[in-house]
């Protein structure tokens, strides 16, 4: 037999180029820290090629060093959408205690499909 086969998956709606590009963003997960809730939010595909430029023009040692920082940064907001943190607070982020930190990084790589792989590649450890 020559030729493609199709392959038949239930009810599944195959998705139009409109439909696909009328998304919207906004999932969010809020994680209990700090004796509250912070709101991590999955990323747009250009935010999240933003943080990885960004992370290009440091030097190794400032990727591993400020990896979770800088990663909350991109994903926290408020309960308007907004961002949480600017920029200026990755070096107060820092210094946050990282067994608080961690559970947050933990949804905010999980909502933005970074793996562990990507985490280290990121950081520059590939």
């Amino acid at each position: 037999m020559t030729g493609k086969r199709k392959v038949r998956r239930a009810a599944k709606t195959l998705l139009s180029r409109d439909a696909i590009l009328a998304l919207k963003g906004g999932r969010y997960q809020d994680v209990p820290a700090f004796g509250g809730m912070v709101r991590v939010a999955a990323v747009s595909a250009g935010a999240r090629d933003m943080f990885e430029l960004s992370l290009q023009d440091l030097s190794e040692t400032d990727r591993r060093k400020d990896f979770r920082a800088r990663l909350l940064v991109m994903t926290c907001i408020d309960e308007d959408g907004s961002p949480l943190f600017g920029p200026e607070d990755v070096a107060v982020i820092s210094k946050l205690e990282a067994g608080a930190v961690d559970p947050i990084v933990e949804v905010a790589m999980r909502l933005n499909g970074l793996s562990a792989r990507d985490r280290e590649e990121l950081e520059g450890n590939s």
